[in-house]
């Protein structure tokens, strides 16, 4: 009867928090990335045509502040043409110089893989919120 009664359950673990959100920092010091859409928006000048729009969404990790941009055209060949002119610029930069520059100043990358949603789960709970807003906004 002292087992049943003494019992202890199962309690739920909380997962490993970064680092970056558990120290105080300025605003947009530590920051994920994402984008989503497409959006079908009528042009400026002629209002007959249309073209994707896609949100790119930047927040803070520590204080969860938001900031969205428009990006008009299609992201994918924005970011094939930003690879090429970065490789092309990559290689006319003194890597040395660079590295120790962003090890003085304690700049890290991380990147999370691709189709994985569940890895930057921060940001993409904000994706769906901003969508909700832009949904309700628009579709009145």
């Amino acid at each position: 009867m002292c087992k049943l009664r003494e019992a202890k359950f199962l309690e739920q673990q909380m997962g490993q928090l970064p680092k970056a959100r558990l120290k105080p920092s300025p605003a947009f010091n530590h920051v994920m990335i994402d984008l989503f859409g497409p959006y079908s928006v009528r042009g400026e000048v002629q209002k007959r045509t249309s073209s994707k729009a896609y949100g790119v969404i930047f927040t803070d990790l520590v204080m969860r502040a938001v900031h969205i941009e428009a990006v008009f055209g299609d992201p994918r060949s924005q970011l094939i043409g930003a690879e090429r002119e970065l490789t092309e610029t990559w290689k006319s930069i003194d890597r040395q110089s660079l590295h120790k520059s962003g090890t003085e100043n304690g700049l890290t990358w991380i990147f999370g893989p691709a189709d994985s949603p569940w890895y930057q789960g921060a940001v993409e709970s904000l994706v769906k919120s901003a969508k909700r807003a832009i949904h309700f906004s628009i579709n009145q």
